[in-house]
């Protein structure tokens, strides 16, 4: 779920960089164990993916299955009696391995759900700070999202930008980086992007512009709370009366409006 609120993602991310400073001072064995979970994890996650289309593809091979078995039931007197018998015998032995095959990462699945919780009992709860946080990372520095900065190679020119709401892109200035709102074209193009894919967008003009992502990173606290300020100074001199100003509101007085 994105985040649009400034203040609420600044508190995530201030939560998530503490976690990560707590999982860098753990003893060596325990950040391991932490880090073989998390693998076992996204290897059971997998391996369930490729008993699932397993699993479509014996129901679409047992569909198969009685259709020829029913032709092959109306008997030899059937034009395509000898066909259908065939095509039923190679059908039914389809449906033997693949059905062996999806049994057999059951089986996997099995071993390495219990290697995983017999780790979790040894980390406790840190396990499920460490994934969360984990997750948090690997959807924000490796996808192009709101708040994200961006570098990109357009046809060999490097540029390197952070996206913002249209709203906060016409308040604030961050020094030498470039803004852009993740409406205008370009930033719809990248909104998404992993890195090392390619998009492009149409300009006014006409013309098509193509480009890479090179790099996907977070802002760093300090730059959140310049974007928090400026918008707090542009709500005070300029208040909208289209401009909610609950969703400025926040419980933490880091980030509260005016601080």
């Amino acid at each position: 779920m994105i985040t649009y609120d400034p203040r609420d993602f600044a508190l995530e991310l201030e939560g998530h960089l503490n976690i990560r400073d707590e999982i860098e001072k753990l003893d060596p064995s325990l950040k391991s164990r932490l880090e073989s979970i998390f693998f076992l994890d996204n290897r059971i996650f997998e391996t369930s993916k490729l008993c699932d289309k397993l699993q479509l593809e014996i129901s679409k091979l047992k569909k198969e299955y009685d259709s020829h078995n029913f032709n092959y039931g109306l008997g030899e007197a059937h034009r395509d009696f000898a066909i259908n018998k065939k095509l039923r015998n190679e059908t039914w032995a389809k449906i033997y391995e693949a059905g062996k095959e999806r049994d057999g990462y059951y089986e996997k699945i099995q071993e390495i759900q219990t290697e995983r919780d017999l780790l979790l009992k040894k980390v406790g709860d840190n396990y499920r700070k460490f994934k969360t946080s984990n997750q948090f990372f690997e959807l924000h520095e490796k996808r192009v999202a709101l708040y994200s900065i961006v570098s990109v190679d357009f046809m060999g020119k490097i540029s390197k930008f952070i996206l913002l709401t249209e709203y906060q892109r016409a308040q604030i200035s961050l020094g030498n980086l470039d803004i852009y709102s993740v409406d205008s074209p370009l930033g719809k193009a990248c909104v998404g992007k992993r890195i090392d894919q390619s998009f492009s967008y149409t300009i006014p003009s006409g013309a098509e512009i193509t480009g890479k992502i090179l790099e996907c990173a977070l802002p760093s606290l300090e730059q959140m709370e310049q974007i928090i300020s400026k918008l707090n100074r542009a709500i005070v001199s300029s208040p909208s009366v289209s401009l909610n100003l609950n969703a400025w509101t926040s419980n933490n007085t880091r980030y509260q409006k005016g601080g």
